[in-house]
């Protein structure tokens, strides 16, 4: 692993979080927000690219130690001055910080990349060639992600799988792997999904059955929808919740590139200050309004049913 660049290797975004139910009561928010895209391997050296990209176990392990060393370079780095630290840090206490263990299966012991290396080998998906992590970051060390993806390329730098790695706020995780199996068909009715190393474009529908609870206001069936965006200067996620009715809820996270520097950290920091605080306190606060609407309460603890089949996309 070399020394972060800020410029290349981390990618800050400032935009907003929107949500729209459609019923039994319409209700919808949008709220400022900023987030990160970055290397994977900046938080765990196993997922930097030449771990990744090295043929053999052994090779790999040769890697992982040299990455350690770089890793340590790459710590010296952000504490040094002129660089972005305490304003920002990866894996260490800062303003604004990325830390591996907020994410990967919670379980004590399994590092980071382990939980997604496993994952990704379950799904069907071949070993990417890089790893991206777009997600919320702490601010003044506290943290909670309802979503973030990691975006799997392959040597040629095309997408082959995005894994979802959804939080409740009931202590609960979750990951979806989304990759060409996902792919819905077209409007046509031609087929974008036959082969099992297609590669994944910009605004392609992923689908995949619902199986954990994120809002107690819903029930545990029905599907996803996701769509991404994913560009040098723009990034956009957009999730489709279909229930037996049909669409139910659409939420989107859309974000502008801005320079990674000290004086706009400082600005998101005054500006949209405890961010990660805030999704939890608005959380709660858009649950009490879906009460007082008497939105039906389903609650955190369901048994997801069989895998459903995929309605149709008019619906």
């Amino acid at each position: 692993m070399s020394i972060p660049n800020p410029q290349t290797d981390i990618a800050c975004f400032i935009g907003e979080v929107r949500h729209r139910r459609l019923r039994p009561a319409a209700h919808q928010f949008s709220y400022r927000s900023f987030f990160f895209r970055l290397d994977a391997g900046l938080l765990d050296s196993a997922l930097s690219t030449q771990a990744l990209q090295s043929p053999s176990p052994e090779q790999a392990s040769t890697q992982s130690s040299a990455n350690a060393v770089a890793e340590a370079e790459a710590d010296k780095h952000f504490r040094a001055g002129g660089s972005l630290w305490p304003l920002f840090g990866l894996n260490r206490p800062a303003l604004i910080s990325m830390h591996a263990n907020d994410h990967g299966s919670g379980r004590p012991g399994e590092s980071l990349s382990a939980w997604l290396m496993a994952l990704l080998n379950e799904h069907g998906v071949p070993r990417p060639a890089s790893i991206r992590l777009l997600a919320y970051p702490r601010v003044l060390g506290y943290q909670f992600k309802p979503v973030s993806f990691w975006l799997c390329d392959d040597e040629n730098g095309d997408c082959v799988a995005v894994v979802a790695e959804v939080h409740n706020t009931f202590s609960g995780r979750h990951a979806y792997v989304l990759s060409a199996q996902s792919l819905e068909t077209t409007h046509a009715g031609v087929s974008i999904g036959e082969g099992p190393n297609r590669k994944l474009r910009d605004g392609q529908t992923l689908s995949t059955s619902k199986c954990f609870t994120v809002s107690p206001f819903c029930t545990i069936s029905g599907l996803y929808r996701f769509r991404f965006y994913n560009q040098k200067a723009r990034s956009l996620s957009r999730i489709e919740y279909h229930d037996e009715q049909g669409l139910l809820l659409i939420t989107s996270l859309s974000g502008q590139r801005i320079a990674l520097s000290k004086s706009n950290l400082l600005k998101l920091a005054l500006g949209i200050p405890w961010q990660s605080l805030l999704v939890i306190v608005r959380i709660h606060w858009q649950a009490l309004k879906l009460w007082l609407k008497k939105v039906p309460f389903f609650g955190p603890n369901q048994t997801p049913p069989p895998p459903q089949s995929l309605p149709s996309q008019g619906t």
